[in-house]
């Protein structure tokens, strides 16, 4: 099947996004978080590559677990060129646990923190570190995220040009604001972050996701609970995405059609389904169609869950995080793809076989956001199951 991906529309004028209008009390924020930008010491000079260990970063990365995984090529590149430095990483208590393993961040920070306290103690920890600067990798583009870092006192405050809208244009608070370049994947446009603080460019490594041993162990644990067996061939079906993009999913008719025929072949591989907590009617289905035929996983944290991922033969996921976690530990995954672009956010540097649909539409992410997911044509649809089971064949013959 071809990837049949239109231009993005002409012309960077600020549209309507998926998020409500913005309301007053937001457009006064944002306007005095400009204004404190303005007056706020500055520093546009670039920190060269050091073995100092003076050096303070902070790199925030506050999209999904997705992204923040797209980010780490980000954090290794940037303990190169700064091998002694204070680097750390600013993320979502959702994303942390997989950063916590992370060889080359120094702190893995949470916001909101561990305690519930809310905005003002990030704050006011960043302002007590008295970081040198900040980079905000891609994705961490909302107004909440932005004011840490200035709010922080952060000098050199590194940012993505976005398309917003008038009233919600903060980028003037940032002391480096790195033009968006098209064609590129999300991985190598974090790179131009760091170049911006750098000047240096750098190739961009692998995902980088170390499993500690207690996810190894419960999710061992797990899956020889529901009679998993480590000898034989296992193909793994991810289903999900994050809830509020399900747009992304391939159809469940068309997953359980797969299901199916792998089943039915003579020498079949054992057939896994790991569904995450917003797809309980999912589970529902499974269990009605096929019964012990397939093994349902379900009630993972995320470490775990990508421990159970590192285990399987094969497995197929739509642009979500199972096939980012496969990336990560170069496990052979089948990529579906309908309304974003593989070009931009596919499996970095992973084994895998990418499937987009057969149809033209325009992509999700092109910034800003459109003003409904709905309004996208079902392209996911138009995955054929026989397509995905003939790129299944071929992961498991490279074996």
């Amino acid at each position: 099947m071809r990837a049949a991906l239109n231009e993005t529309p002409p012309g960077d004028a600020p549209q309507r996004t998926i998020f409500p209008d913005s309301a007053l009390s937001k457009r006064v924020a944002v306007a005095a978080m400009r204004l404190y930008g303005k007056v706020l010491p500055g520093v546009q000079d670039q920190i060269r590559p050091t073995d100092s260990s003076a050096l303070r970063i902070l790199i925030q990365t506050m999209g999904g677990i997705g992204n923040s995984l797209m980010a780490t090529p980000l954090i290794a590149a940037t303990r190169q060129l700064y091998p002694n430095a204070r680097i750390d990483v600013l993320t979502s208590p959702a994303t942390a646990p997989l950063l916590a393993t992370n060889p080359h961040a120094t702190n893995v920070l949470t916001d909101p923190p561990a305690d519930g306290q809310g905005m003002w103690p990030v704050v006011r920890g960043i302002r007590a570190a008295r970081y040198d600067a900040a980079i905000a990798a891609l994705n961490s583009h909302l107004s909440k995220n932005a004011a840490r870092i200035v709010l922080g006192k952060i000098p050199r405050r590194i940012m993505h040009e976005y398309p917003f809208r008038a009233y919600d244009n903060f980028l003037g608070a940032f002391t480096h604001v790195v033009p968006r370049a098209r064609g590129k994947h999300d991985v190598a446009r974090n790179m131009d972050l760091l170049h911006a603080l750098s000047g240096e460019h750098v190739d961009p490594g692998p995902l980088v996701l170390p499993l500690n041993e207690a996810a190894k162990a419960t999710a061992r644990a797990v899956l020889a609970g529901a009679g998993w067996n480590p000898e034989r061939v296992s193909v793994a079906i991810c289903p999900g995405s994050s809830g509020w993009m399900a747009f992304k999913r391939w159809p469940i008719h068309h997953a359980m059609a797969l299901a199916d025929c792998v089943l039915q072949r003579r020498d079949a591989p054992t057939v896994l389904t790991l569904l995450g907590p917003d797809e309980q009617e999912d589970v529902r289905a499974w269990r009605e169609r096929f019964g012990s035929r397939v093994i349902l996983i379900e009630g993972l944290d995320v470490t775990a869950y990508a421990a159970a991922l590192a285990q399987m033969s094969a497995v197929i996921a739509n642009d979500s995080l199972p096939m980012h976690l496969c990336a990560a530990l170069q496990v052979p995954v089948v990529a579906l793809f309908g309304p974003t672009d593989p070009a931009q956010t596919g499996p970095w540097k992973g084994r895998a076989i990418v499937i987009s649909a057969d149809t033209d539409f325009t992509p999700f992410y092109t910034l800003p956001y459109p003003v409904d997911p709905g309004q996208f044509p079902d392209s996911m649809e138009t995955i054929t199951p026989e397509s995905v089971e003939h790129a299944v064949d071929q992961l498991l013959a490279r074996r």
